[in-house]
């Protein structure tokens, strides 16, 4: 499995920090202390266990588009865009905050609690 698939523990814990909780295949689960990810429904002693969202449950999350202004000019539709330069991934809209990690779904999960926070 190709872990820039999906979420990093930093990126998912800091996701169900912020109150967002998606249903994902793949979960991080907690045993004696250590972390690792799932893609079953796993018990453990101590039962602990966080969402590991894909690139994709990700991306679904995310509005195809936002509405603002750049630049003090008329209202615009920006669409989302993902990318990728010298090794880092970037996520965001354009005239926009975009969002870069060397992970691209962490990317989009920072891009997602930006988006949710904006719109509370």
């Amino acid at each position: 499995m190709n872990p820039n698939n999906y979420a990093s523990l930093e990126a998912s814990q800091r996701l169900l920090s912020s109150g967002i909780v998606l249903k994902t295949e793949v979960r991080w689960y907690r045993y004696k202390g250590i972390w690792s990810e799932h893609s079953y429904p796993y018990k453990t002693i101590e039962e602990i266990s966080i969402p590991r969202p894909s690139m994709a449950e990700a991306w679904r999350e995310l509005p195809d588009s936002i509405d603002g202004t750049f630049e003090d000019q008329m209202a615009d539709t920006y669409e989302l865009m993902i990318g990728k330069t010298g090794g880092i991934a970037y996520a965001g809209y354009f005239a926009h905050e975009q969002f870069e990690n060397t992970n691209p779904t962490d990317a989009l999960i920072d891009l997602l609690i930006h988006i949710r926070k904006e719109a509370t």
